[in-house]
């Protein structure tokens, strides 16, 4: 029996495929870099996946911008958590281009 790869969807036979608790079916070659992904953590994931965006940061950053400012007060706040989390700084605190000394406390 055959099976084919997830990811680059090369025929495999049996012995040569690896396959996740799911029933996700790799090559070896592909099954090996899926591993070095989730070994990443999530700040890894996020910064590779931005950084290799063929739009650019530029307009990444003027959607995100455009998001924000158009979100309700709590989305606004709950945008702002996650940044906290993410890099130490709100969004808003980012946008308006504040001193560390001037950090925006969304829980205030």
């Amino acid at each position: 029996m055959n099976f084919m790869c997830y990811e680059c969807g090369d025929m495999l036979e049996e012995k040569n495929m690896k396959s996740l608790p799911n029933g996700t079916v790799y090559c070896p070659k592909c099954f090996e870099e899926f591993s070095e992904d989730e070994e990443k953590n999530i700040i890894e994931k996020v910064y590779e996946a931005m950084s290799t965006d063929s739009d650019g940061n530029g307009k990444q950053a003027e959607i995100l911008e455009n998001e924000y400012l158009s979100a309700s007060v709590d989305q606004q706040k709950a945008i702002d958590r996650v940044f906290i989390a993410f890099c130490g700084w709100s969004l808003k605190t980012l946008i308006e281009g504040h001193e560390a000394t001037e950090l925006y406390n969304p829980y205030k």
